[in-house]
């Protein structure tokens, strides 16, 4: 009710906007769309995915490793597998406004993790760059 409330304000003012249903459809000429942000249930306070993923371990993981301003590039792989599944060796990145790259080394095969957090499109190309996927 809410946003239909809104966009019936927005076109008292002339603006003529419709309501998107679906944000991501790509149809966004003259669209507008509303959205609740995130919010934490527990509280009920608004939470962003660092409030809710990296906030509550950041001061309880020392192998937690956070690189802003950078894109990742590629994953690296062992040659060895281990139970029959890839482990991460390295991560390949850019720090904005650099043109060679960094590497972090990571320890996947200790019982690590490296989570690929690069959004919808984002994520599915770091993993292809990493052999990792469709290969055409």
């Amino acid at each position: 009710m809410f946003a239909q409330a809104l966009v019936n304000n927005q076109n008292s003012t002339g603006l003529n906007f419709q309501h998107a249903l679906d944000l991501s459809d790509g149809n966004v000429e003259r669209h507008v769309g509303v959205a609740s942000n995130a919010l934490d249930a527990s509280n009920n306070t608004r939470c962003s995915a660092v409030c809710g993923y990296v906030t509550p371990f950041i001061n309880r993981r020392p192998n937690l490793h956070i690189i802003t301003q950078a894109t990742v590039s590629r994953v690296e792989w062992d040659d060895v597998k281990k139970d029959g599944l890839l482990v991460a060796r390295r991560v390949e990145y850019y720090v904005d406004g650099d043109s060679a790259p960094r590497y972090a080394d990571v320890n996947a095969g200790g019982g690590g993790e490296v989570v690929i957090a690069a959004g919808t499109l984002g994520s599915p190309k770091v993993m292809e760059l990493s052999g990792v996927g469709n290969a055409t």
